[in-house]
């Protein structure tokens, strides 16, 4: 096969003719779905059916996103924990430039 017709998945995530991939020739939808699932970092367990690689897929979604969500609020807490500690140098500089003041 030529390839520049070897299928890839377009930003729709749908199979499309087109130029030359990652992805290789495959001859069916489960196929395709689980070249994407490895390209893109998903176990495809045993896949016997696009149903199965769906459901396979599912769940790794919904434990990377829980994961990310976790991540989201450490940085969340490091965001506020920087802020506090700004404004507490930002006070403590305000009261030293008017001692400074004071004694001129």
């Amino acid at each position: 096969m030529n390839d520049t017709l070897a299928p890839t998945v377009g930003e729709s995530g749908f199979a499309q003719a087109g130029s030359a991939g990652s992805i290789p020739d495959v001859s069916s939808e489960k196929e395709l779905l689980a070249c994407w699932m490895i390209e893109h970092g998903f176990a495809t367990g045993h896949g016997d059916s696009v149903a199965d690689l769906l459901s396979e897929m599912s769940w790794q979604v919904k434990e990377h996103t829980s994961h990310v969500a976790a991540e989201i609020t450490k940085l969340h807490m490091e965001i506020d924990r920087l802020n506090v500690k700004l404004k507490a140098r930002a006070a403590v500089s305000r009261l030293q430039d008017e001692r400074e003041q004071g004694k001129k």
